[in-house]
């Protein structure tokens, strides 16, 4: 529990406690686990994310380069996959709506470890499948006290672009 703690140590420790969780009380009291918890990630975290977030004039340099070949090219399209790499690399917490991700973010492959959708009630499958696309895993958060979605189609329009595709209208309610 000193300052020297690192991220190793850590998941040490929790390697450790994890092996001893079928000899656990249940009945004990889990509230001071969670507060070691808070001041042990309290002490920890400003820590890693410094380093994580530290990127040095070499490296953005690099990254400035980078950019300044793909605006030369024309800029057309999301960035290069090394550079939205770099990017998320060193800024790893993003946070964006549904509607503004596609604009902000490239459509890469598990680009994140996690994206969580919050007040998922208010978006649609077909809004939400490209950020599932954009992460490695997802939290879908809501509950039957949330609106429902309302969509931005009219049902003549959701009508007519369905036929436009070929589907079938019947039974469309």
């Amino acid at each position: 529990s000193d300052a020297r703690t690192t991220l190793s140590d850590l998941k040490k420790r929790l390697e450790r406690l994890r092996s001893s969780l079928e000899n656990l009380d249940t009945t004990e009291n889990p509230v001071p686990l969670g507060d070691e918890i808070r001041a042990l990630v309290g002490k920890l975290l400003p820590k890693h994310m410094a380093q994580v977030t530290n990127v040095g004039v070499q490296r953005c340099q690099q990254l400035a380069e980078a950019h300044s070949d793909w605006e030369f090219e024309g800029g057309k399209g999301h960035l290069p996959i090394e550079v939205t790499s770099a990017v998320v690399a060193h800024r790893p917490l993003w946070l964006a709506s549904v509607l503004g991700a596609p604009r902000r973010i490239p459509l890469d492959d598990a680009l994140f470890d996690l994206v969580i959708f919050d007040e998922a009630s208010q978006c649609d499958i077909a809004t939400a499948i490209p950020l599932f696309a954009r992460a490695k895993r997802a939290v879908v958060v809501g509950d039957d006290q949330q609106l429902s979605f309302i969509p931005q189609l009219g049902l003549a329009q959701d009508r007519n672009l369905m036929q436009a595709q070929g589907l079938p209208v019947s039974q469309m309610g």
